[in-house]
Formats: C-alpha cells, structure tokens, sequence
C-alpha cells in the first residue's frame, strides 16, 4: 500500500471509532503509536474528540527521558501530549513489568479524565505474533483469537482500550508516516538481538516470534503468514463472543447461594449433559468469581474441575487462591492471605482447613 491509501486507511480506521469527548493516545514515540497519534489528531475534531497523548518514560533505556521528549516535541500542534514516569520494577522480567506500569499509568490518565477511552496502537503484525504466542502455549480459542478491537484495558477492567489499526500492517503505518512526513523512533527492546534477554539469556518470546519464527512461517508457507493469522484471530473472536454469551447465561442458572457455607456453588445438576465447551467455560468463570488468580488460572485446573463435576474423580482440586470440593453441589472459599487465619477460624465462626499448600477448603455439611 502506498502512503497516501495507507494515511487515509488509518485515519477512517479511526474516524469510524472516535466519540465526542476526553481520548487517550498511548504514544511511545515509535511507528505504530505515532501514526495511530497523527491519524488522530486529523480526525479528532470532526468527531468532537479531544485526545491527549501519554508518553510513558519506563527509565529503562539510558536515553529514555530524551526520547520521551522526542515523542512529545513530534505532537506539537497535534494534540496534547503529557510524558509520565514509571518504574519498571515487578514480576514478569523486564518486558512484563515495563508492560504492568504502563498500563498502570494508562489507566491514571484515563481516570483523571472521566473513564476516557484509551486507544492503542496494534497493528496486524502484533496481532499474529499474538496468535502464534497463544498456539506456542497450547492456549485455548480465548487466548488464540488475539486482542479485540474494543476491550477492556488490561490492568483495568472498568476501563476500554480500542485498537483501530489491527487490520493495517506496520510496513503500511510507516508508509503513512512517511507520507505525513512525520520520522519515529526504533525500540532496541523490540529487537530479538536486543538489550533484554529472557533469564536463559535468549531472546524474548515475542521478539523471536517477530524477527524469527513469522518470517519462517511466511517462507515455508509461500505467502505473507500474517493475514492468514489475523483471519484466524477474526474467525475464533466470532466463536468465543458467542460461546462467552452463552456461558454467562448458563453461568447465571448454574449457580446458587449455598447458606449453609455462606459461598456460591454450581449446580452439578444444571450442568450434566452440556457440551464441555460451554462447561468449562462455566467453571472458569465460577472459579474466577469465588476468588481464583485470573493469571495463573490455566486450562489443566479447568479441566480438573470439570472432571470432579462430571465424573466425581477425586476428593478435591487445588486451584490458584483456592480449593474445589464436590458435594450435591460444588461449594469453594478463597483466601488472599492464609496467615492472617492461623486460628481457622473466618468472621462468621466457621471451622476452616488448610491443606499446607496455600488453598483450603469449607468444611461443607455432610463432609
């Protein structure tokens, strides 16, 4: 694509997604976010959008600081434009923790402006490395169907995020910005040769997924393996939208308020004879509910509860943040911090039993 279809294929990506009102632009500086920054501010003001671009300054290159001031000097004129510093430092090596504190500040800008929709800039490239990552892990139709274009911002869910450029290539925003006249910058960290290595001393996943192993793919393929990858992620988006919906209302039916324990349980009834595809997923937002953590959760302890539902198997499952029990009914308690329970005892008198391993049971009538 040439600069000038791909400029005006990015501004209507936009146009067709902006509301009157506060935005977010999360602007690095570099290609994808300064061409979602400048499609922006083209069509900000037809939609009665009035954006501010945040330029997070991680402190992790030694020029961050001059970067960020790069990135705010290049939207002059443009809109807006605040830098905020973060501190990198957390679980998840460099590149997760980097990724935790921007989204963090993120969800700052966003909230000191009235819940503001923050828009980012992935583009089709990320979205296959996406696929490709969830099909590396063995994940399910959830984590294989990418990112949405409209979705809650990670780290927060009462907030939105929207993607309007997951259907634009990288080689097609750069186009556009060379069209626009506009430089940017280049993310050693991106780079699988760069200057963060995983704790083996390889290169980090996505950045090997990038440089590595799409363009083999595209070779052994004869073909552009990206598109291909982004349908992919389009087709089982469709899918999971529906089977989600269908899995909340089951949900909803399923569940009940066992009185004697004070917890929500499932039905084990409500669920015999659905298709495991809807089970499942049943479970999984049951034991999200009762307090299980969203990031360690992973199909092998969904599947473990779903054979205690459906086949009785086993006295009980431990689980991320709790224990699953089967009685007529399923019934769970999840403790944040079981040193604060050493007397087994909750607010309400019940006995409470630890397992030694950080989950714990209710002891249930009839156990």
């Amino acid at each position: 694509m040439d600069g000038a279809r791909a400029g005006l294929a990015a501004r209507q990506a936009v146009s067709r997604l902006l509301e009157p009102g506060p935005v977010i632009i999360a602007c690095s500086g570099g290609s994808d976010s300064l061409a979602l920054a400048r499609a922006v501010g083209f069509e900000a003001r037809r939609a009665g959008a009035v954006p501010t671009a945040i330029i997070v300054d991680h402190g992790i290159l030694p020029d961050s600081a001059a970067r960020a001031r790069w990135a705010r000097d290049q939207l002059d004129g443009v809109m807006a434009a605040e830098i905020m510093r973060v501190d990198a430092v957390g679980p998840g090596g460099p590149e997760g923790a980097a990724r935790q504190a921007r989204y963090g500040a993120l969800a700052a800008a966003a909230r000191a402006r009235n819940n503001a929709p923050v828009f980012l800039g992935h583009t089709a490239d990320d979205q296959a490395e996406t696929v490709l990552l969830g099909l590396g892990r063995g994940s399910g139709a959830r984590s294989v169907a990418g990112m949405r274009e409209r979705a809650a911002l990670p780290t927060d869910s009462e907030l939105t995020c929207i993607r309007p450029l997951l259907h634009l290539s990288r080689t097609d925003l750069r186009a556009a910005l060379k069209y626009w006249d506009q430089d940017w910058l280049e993310d050693p960290g991106n780079r699988a040769d760069g200057p963060w290595r995983t704790a083996s001393g390889e290169a980090l996943v996505r950045a090997a997924i990038r440089e590595e192993a799409l363009p083999a793919l595209s070779r052994a393929l004869g073909k552009d393996a990206r598109w291909p990858l982004v349908r992919t992620a389009e087709l089982l988006a469709d899918d999971e939208e529906l089977l989600s919906q269908l899995a909340g209302e089951l949900y909803e039916r399923a569940r009940t308020f066992e009185e004697t324990s004070g917890t929500w349980a499932l039905q084990v009834a409500e669920l015999r004879g659905v298709h495991r595809a809807l089970r499942r997923r049943v479970v999984r937002l049951w034991l999200l509910a009762a307090g299980a953590r969203p990031g360690q959760l992973t199909s092998r302890h969904i599947h473990a509860v779903d054979d205690l539902l459906t086949a009785g198997r086993g006295s009980g499952v431990d689980l991320p943040g709790l224990r699953a029990s089967r009685t007529p009914l399923f019934i769970v308690r999840a403790w944040d911090n079981m040193a604060e329970h050493d007397n087994r005892k909750d607010c309400g008198g019940r006995e409470r039993y630890g397992d030694g391993s950080g989950s714990s049971a209710v002891k249930r009538r009839g156990d």
